[in-house]
This record gives structure tokens, C-alpha cells and sequence, in this order.
């Protein structure tokens, strides 16, 4: 199982590396920069309403024929890891979004009449302000990819050995569970990944909630 289990880690890890700072600068665009009734800013919207509404298997034929077919990565940890930063995606941008709006307004002025400048205020003032509710957003993008099993399924493959390289294909828990559960050759180990996902899931999640009652 440990192969399965640093696969997971290093497939969410790049997915994060990835998705994070898009999502995190997309969110300060569309509330500190952006003009309201900018076209841009509506289709950038409506955009993000899909893609969280969107089910993972879709995520996971897209990833196969873009991904692995179009740009030639084959099955490999690369391909999983855009897979699904594309979607944890609009997870990290709405939650960035709403602890962006929560910063109070009073807040900015004041930096404004000191003389500082609008990245001074977003970078000093108002991202350290939500960094509590950003970071419990990220939590539960990292306990929503590692959960995941059709996005990986079509994208990374099903490679026992640990991916050496990130075109290198792998095989996260949740395939392993997957694999085990439908040869039915070993339950007891199926239901051993089965356990160790869902104590994973739930420690991320308590994590999540943990981060937002401090901030509160």
C-alpha cells in the first residue's frame, strides 16, 4: 500500500502546486482589480459555476483525451495532477473569493490614506486578513482530489510501482481500492484502503473546520 499512498501524495501535491496559485489570483482579480459588469469577469464566472457542477467522471474523460491523448503525456501522474487541479479549481477560487469579500472595507481605506499603494493593500492587508478561510478552502481541496478515483482512473493508469518521474504512471488509493475491490482476490486489504481513505478524508475535514473556528 505505501506505493499507493506516496502516489496519492505526490499526485495531490503537484495538483495543488498547480491549481493554488491560479486560483488564488483569479479570486483577487475578480475582486480587487476587475471593473464590475466586465465582460471578462461574467464569462470568468459562469465558467467557475460550470466546472464545480461538473461529475468527476466528466473531469475524467476530458483529462483522458486532452491530457493523455492530445498533448501526448500518455498515463502518467502529469496528466492526473492537471486533471485535477482543473477540478479542485473552482473550489479554491469561490472559498478565496468569500474570505476576499469578508475583509472589511474599513480596512483598506485606512491603508489607502497612509499612502500605500493597491498591491501594498492586497498583499500586506487583505490576503494575511483571509489567509484562515483560504487556507480551509485549500484543506478541502486536498481532502476533495485525494477522494477522487474516475479523474485518476482514466488519467494516471493503474502502475503498481511509485511514479519515479511526473510522466511516469501510478496508482493513487483510490484506484488501488478500486482494483482490489473489483478482482475481490484480497477484501481484507480492500477494506484496510477503504479505512485509511476515509480516516484521511476525515482528518483533512475536521483540519478544515478546525482552521475555520480559529479564524472565527
Amino acid at each position: 500500500m505505501m506505493p499507493a499512498i506516496l502516489t496519492t501524495v505526490e499526485t495531490t501535491a503537484l495538483a495543488l502546486l498547480l491549481a493554488v496559485p491560479l486560483g488564488l489570483f483569479t479570486a483577487v482579480y475578480l475582486n480587487e482589480y476587475a471593473k464590475r459588469g466586465n465582460k471578462l469577469v461574467n464569462v470568468i464566472r459562469i465558467t467557475t459555476e460550470t466546472l464545480s457542477g461538473i461529475p468527476s467522471i466528466v473531469y475524467g474523460l476530458f483529462g483522458m483525451l486532452f491530457f493523455v491523448t492530445a498533448c501526448g503525456w500518455g498515463l502518467s501522474l502529469l496528466s492526473g495532477a492537471c486533471t485535477l487541479a482543473i477540478m479542485v479549481l473552482p473550489v479554491i477560487m469561490r472559498t478565496t473569493e468569500e474570505a476576499i469579500r469578508a475583509v472589511p472595507r474599513y480596512i483598506r481605506w485606512g491603508a489607502y490614506g497612509l499612502g500605500a499603494t493597491k498591491w501594498q493593500v492586497v498583499s500586506k492587508i487583505v490576503l494575511p486578513s483571509a489567509f484562515g478561510r483560504i487556507a480551509t478552502g485549500i484543506v478541502l481541496a486536498i481532502g476533495r482530489a485525494i477522494g477522487e478515483t474516475a479523474v485518476v482512473l482514466y488519467t494516471m493508469g493503474q502502475a503498481i510501482n511509485l511514479p519515479i518521474s511526473p510522466l511516469d504512471s501510478g496508482r493513487p488509493m483510490t484506484v488501488h481500492l478500486y482494483l482490489l475491490a473489483n478482482d475481490g482476490i484480497n477484501m481484507n486489504a480492500a477494506y484496510g484502503t477503504a479505512l485509511l481513505l476515509m480516516v484521511i478524508i476525515l482528518a483533512f475535514n475536521l483540519f478544515a473546520r478546525f482552521l475555520s473556528r480559529k479564524r472565527r
